[in-house]
């Protein structure tokens, strides 16, 4: 039995009377008892049914899916880039010259079906979001896109405040300023007034070169690295679907990041407690 199996029978189980789950429980062999005492809660109920494959792949970037078309004959690549969402055939076209055409509901889902099974395939492990354990982080897969990218954003100005302690410059104080938008002055004031107890690496800005979207870049790193060290002690399978929300590149940079040593409880607890503050926050 793999986790995923484990985890719904399980939740099959639960929704039981006792009487019958104590019985059910007594049929399994002995090793599976024991896995299944020990597992978590769960994000969802998936019992009740799981996130369909076709649906999966409308939430994953389409830079993820470029290398896979790459790889077909071109008549089954212009069949499988048919049937994914508008915004994804937009994106592919970017670096593909693929047409869409029409296609049947049911010619569609098979296609996404397949291409998903690709996708996940060096993952046998991967656990549905529904299967995944309970955490504040498991929030952020409801995130948009953008929004996403906007917390990310936002976290990374919590290694600014701590850097704005060591800068004295007013010129590079007010190149700053002039790098954020509104918004995230009024945040980074308020991060200033609070004292940052988590801090990592500084950014040593008195050697940057005052260019607005270098240092917007490098804040935006800071975030992801922050999301990846709350992330390192969480399921891997919540990495692997935020990593697929993101496109290729920021995903390549938050799995170097999780690649580290697991954060300390309290580090992993204060970097959870700032994710729900900035979704709070932003929401």
């Amino acid at each position: 039995m793999n986790e995923s199996t484990r985890i719904i029978s399980r939740d099959f189980l639960l929704k039981c009377p006792s009487n019958r789950q104590e019985k059910l429980f007594n049929l399994l062999p002995k090793q599976e008892q024991e896995k299944l005492a020990f597992l978590p809660n769960t994000f969802a109920s998936p019992s009740e049914g799981l996130t369909l494959p076709e649906n999966a792949l409308k939430k994953v970037h389409f830079s993820h899916l470029i290398t896979l078309l790459q790889n077909l004959d071109p008549s089954d690549a212009i069949l499988f880039f048919s049937a994914l969402t508008p915004e994804q055939q937009q994106g592919i076209s970017q670096k593909l010259e693929l047409n869409p055409i029409s296609l049947t509901k049911l010619a569609a889902r098979f296609l996404n079906k397949t291409l998903y099974s690709q996708l996940t395939m060096s993952n046998p492990e991967l656990l549905p979001i529904e299967c995944l354990p309970e955490s504040p982080l498991n929030q952020l897969l409801s995130l948009p896109l953008n929004m996403l990218l906007k917390l990310i954003q936002f976290w990374g100005l919590h290694d600014l405040a701590h850097e704005l302690h060591y800068i004295i410059d007013k010129d590079i104080l007010l190149k700053i300023q002039d790098s954020l938008s509104t918004e995230e002055q009024h945040y980074l004031q308020g991060l200033m007034q609070q004292q940052e107890r988590l801090y990592f690496a500084r950014l040593h800005l008195e050697q940057w070169n005052r260019n607005n979207q270098l240092l917007r870049n490098m804040i935006h790193q800071r975030g992801l690295n922050r999301l990846a060290k709350a992330l390192n002690n969480e399921n891997k399978s919540l990495l692997w679907h935020l990593a697929h929300h993101l496109d290729i590149g920021r995903a390549a940079l938050l799995k170097k990041y999780a690649a580290k040593e697991e954060e300390s409880e309290e580090i992993a607890k204060k970097l959870k407690e700032q994710a729900l503050e900035l979704l709070t926050l932003l929401n």
